[in-house]
């Protein structure tokens, strides 16, 4: 029956994915269906084997490149040492994509409690497939499991494959190998779902609520503070930056990334503990491979693995608290939509209520208290601006990466998270009630556009409160800082809806599924490089312009002022752009429900 019900739900979750593709909306399901979608991962399957296969050809299996590299960044200097330490140490590349390989598989536990969480499916198999409880959660939990196993199957083992045969290892062997870590995949994977989902579960209990906010809080300061001080380490080296000026002198500048690739590594050490110990999986594997596994490291690894297993029988058999005990914590964060912004009406008060109100939010609300690489980030800039003069240029270097990377990373973290809250076409099928009132889907975007602002501007506000109070920024910089982050904030912000504007997917099935349609996530990426490989860089170059002394101080303030005024006029299209896009869509016949 579980081989079935898996069959059933993949194929519909499959074809829900794709279903903004005419051809795939008219094939039928059945052996077709399955064909087409073989065929596809086959295609998918080999791109990653060649595609792979020739990478670490030309990169850590090319000995030429190896003997004759001359980087002119921090990052491509330490990428050239690490490619020159797994040329030495192939264990470490093999123990390093297992890593990658079970850290995914956590992952996607996470995404199949997350699944389960939002899921109908559980009531619907206790009443019409008659199963326990327990039982119809498994099938959830295994559900969502195997649908990310087609990626380990065809985009990890390709990977596998190219790397044994770059290391001519044992092809016998490597089945063996790819085999074993596809049972500790979906191992972990369903461990890390069960607990997660418990972990989430008791989050309506006033104790765990209170427990989870204050265990994030503290972790975020924990970051802040070893940003900080991590910082205080870098900023020597910082500070002797040596293209200050239009005389460049490439010996010194080639000295600099050195010692600056030398401090990194002193920092990253830490972190090299996770491939000493054999008795992790992705280290194990890896022994295990190069026939230097011992039997004490297997014991201990299957003993483990046993604990955990009954640790999570445990769980499961525990049964959560009646919901009439559970309590909403949001009372104040309603009370800070104000009425003023969203009109007289309480109509959009009533949906944002409804959106506060529901699971999902509760699941995932520590992220509005800033990502993990919000306050690295901050402690960094704090770090940073507290031990460098604004006589130094370098000063202001590092001043652009805070006027405009910071805030594109923290409404990028924030949305992404929550991405089944703010976009458009989180509403789904209650988007035929704003229809029916009236309205058409621009009037969803505004609302979810202004809560979306109200939510995650005020931590910018801390941020910008923090850099000016702590460091020695003068009142018309901190201006600048202000003003371009106020209009770079509203402006990115506008450009992270754009997967739902153009292609809305309202018709889901699961909320989560909003982060798995193929049509939006590649609007998505090409939004992000636009932003960070274009718009972004381009801001800079002014910057750049003043560390080799070809605009002074006053210019390049000027210019920023300027910029500012182009983010605004930016907005303003924009939002035009969307106007028009979204006013159209008017009637439940245009939105394919």
């Amino acid at each position: 029956m579980v081989i079935s019900w898996i069959k059933w739900k993949l194929m519909i979750r499959w074809k829900a994915q794709w279903n903004y593709i005419t051809f795939f909306k008219k094939i039928p399901g059945g052996k077709w269906f399955w064909i087409a979608a073989l065929l596809l991962s086959i295609v998918n399957f080999f791109m990653i084997l060649f595609g792979t296969y020739f990478l670490l050809k030309a990169t850590v299996f090319n000995q030429y490149l190896l003997d004759n590299t001359s980087s002119n960044s921090i990052i491509l200097t330490t990428l050239s040492q690490a490619i020159s330490y797994l040329n030495t140490h192939i264990e470490v590349l093999w123990s390093l994509l297992f890593f990658i390989i079970f850290l995914f598989s956590v992952l996607s536990g996470i995404s199949s409690s997350k699944w389960q969480l939002h899921s109908m499916d559980h009531e619907w198999l206790e009443i019409h497939a008659k199963v326990k409880s327990q039982t119809a959660r498994l099938f959830l939990y295994l559900e969502a499991i195997v649908w990310d196993v087609k990626d380990y199957v065809f985009s990890y083992v390709p990977i596998i494959i190219a790397l044994s045969l770059l290391t001519d290892m044992n092809m016998v062997g490597v089945v063996g190998i790819v085999i074993l870590t596809l049972f500790l995949f979906i191992s972990i994977g369903l461990v890390t779902s069960v607990l997660h989902y418990h972990y989430l579960s008791s989050q309506r209990t006033r104790l765990h609520f209170y427990f989870r906010l204050f265990f994030n809080l503290l972790i975020r300061m924990v970051i802040v503070t070893l940003a900080f001080f991590g910082g205080k380490i870098l900023t020597p080296w910082i500070k002797s930056f040596p293209l200050t000026s239009n005389d460049v002198d490439v010996a010194k500048y080639n000295d600099w990334l050195s010692q600056g690739a030398e401090v990194v590594k002193d920092l990253l050490t830490p972190l090299t503990v996770i491939f000493k110990y054999p008795i992790f999986p992705h280290n194990f594997l890896a022994s295990l491979l190069f026939d230097e596994v011992r039997i004490f490291d297997g014991v201990m690894l299957v003993l483990a693995c046993i604990v955990l297993f009954a640790f999570m029988f445990t769980i499961t058999q525990l049964k959560s608290k009646n919901r009439s005990e559970n309590f909403y914590p949001f009372t104040i964060i309603e009370k800070l939509i104000p009425s003023k912004i969203f009109g007289k009406s309480n109509y959009t008060r009533m949906q944002v209520k409804h959106l506060l109100r529901g699971d999902y939010f509760l699941y995932r609300f520590p992220v509005l208290t800033g990502s993990f690489l919000f306050w690295f980030q901050l402690g960094l800039m704090v770090s940073f601006m507290t031990g460098l003069n604004p006589g130094e240029k370098i000063y202001y270097f590092i001043l652009s990466f805070y006027l405009f990377f910071f805030v594109y990373f923290h409404i990028a973290s924030i949305y992404s998270e929550l991405t089944g809250f703010f976009s458009v076409d989180s509403e789904g099928k209650n988007v035929i009630i704003h229809l029916l009132a009236g309205k058409t889907v621009w009037e969803v975007f505004k609302y979810k556009y202004l809560l979306f602002i109200i939510y995650t501007y005020p931590l910018l506000i801390v941020a910008d409160l923090t850099l000016i109070i702590f460091s020695k920024i003068k009142l018309v910089e901190a201006a600048v800082i202000v003003v371009i982050h106020c209009f770079s904030f509203l402006f990115l912000s506008a450009l992270l809806f754009l997967p739902s504007i153009i292609s809305p997917h309202f018709n889901y099935i699961n909320i989560e599924q909003l982060e798995d349609y193929p049509d939006q996530n590649s609007i998505q990426g090409i939004v992000r490089y636009l932003i960070v490989g274009v718009f972004i860089p381009a801001c800079m170059i002014p910057t750049a312009f003043y560390l080799t002394d070809y605009i002074n101080l006053s210019t390049l303030l000027a210019i920023q002022w300027g910029e500012a005024i182009l983010l605004f006029f930016s907005l303003i299209f924009f939002m035009l752009f969307a106007r028009n896009k979204l006013r159209k869509l008017s009637k439940i016949e245009q939105l394919s429900l």
